[in-house]
């Protein structure tokens, strides 16, 4: 491998006209999927709390393996009031 590894990410996520899940449960679901990661992958991972701000939530995931730490800050962009208005079109 050439170059620097990947120390730091920032992540958005846009979620699509998929129904509407709650905030919290949109975390819990990616935490019990990066315990998947970590016991397929055998490596550490933390995800801490849950913050909101209007237009979107967010938490930090830090990951390592034996050579390597990489921290990411995970931003899923709240725009429902967007696909609501197009959602009564057919």
């Amino acid at each position: 491998m050439s170059g620097k590894p990947v120390a730091k990410r920032l992540v958005f996520h846009i979620g699509g006209y998929d129904p509407i899940t709650s905030h919290t449960s949109a975390q819990r679901r990616f935490v019990r999927e990066i315990a998947r990661f970590q016991r397929t992958w055998s490596v550490n991972a933390a995800v801490d709390g849950l913050h909101e701000t209007a237009d979107q939530i967010r938490w930090n995931v830090r990951t390592a393996g034996p050579d390597w730490l990489v921290e990411t800050d995970y931003r899923l962009v709240r725009w429902h009031d967007v696909i609501e208005v197009f959602g009564g079109e057919a």
